[in-house]
């Protein structure tokens, strides 16, 4: 398997890989019960204007003005709200471990889990969200309902032991 950075979409929506970089895995961990791993590359990546590292929150409390999934602006919901959404449906809903957000059109598309949410914070990027879904006994139509995410920062501990560890 192979990573790779610094592929993007241009302003005119053409996929440029121009700058696109393809480093080989050497390890991935996974969290045993969340959507949300770990990788570790075979060698390091060279930073340039189009491969940069992305803060990590430091802790699950966010108060961000600014969130986007891709390049579209995203609004949270209140824990409770979203909760409340989701319990209506059957499905299971962490307020510790995940939150909710939607665009006007509702949700992310689908094929995107595990893409970032990203929210701006004292001018900084970081990536606060991973695409998740919602977990149900039963098949539930989401047509409508927000995002779910799981929440980087409630996972620190875990991302932290595993990189002192590589």
């Amino acid at each position: 398997s192979k990573v790779r950075l610094g592929e993007f979409v241009d302003s005119h929506g053409k996929k440029n890989v121009s700058k696109r970089v393809s480093v080989e895995v050497d390890d991935i961990f996974l969290h045993n019960r969340r959507d949300i791993a770990v990788i570790k590359l075979q060698k390091p990546v060279n930073l340039t204007s189009f491969v940069r590292p992305v803060c990590l929150p430091n802790s699950e409390n966010y108060n961000f003005r600014e969130m986007y999934f891709h390049t579209v602006p995203v609004s949270p919901l209140t824990p409770q709200d979203c909760s409340t959404l989701f319990h209506r449906k059957t499905a299971e809903f962490s307020v510790k471990e995940e939150f909710c957000a939607w665009d006007e059109r509702g949700d992310s598309c689908y094929g995107d889990l595990g893409g970032p949410l990203i929210g701006l914070y004292d001018g900084r990027y970081q990536v606060i969200g991973l695409s998740s879904y919602a977990r149900s006994r039963k098949p539930i139509k989401d047509d409508g309902l927000p995002g779910i995410y799981t929440r980087v920062g409630a996972h620190r501990d875990w991302i932290d032991k595993i990189i002192s560890k590589t």
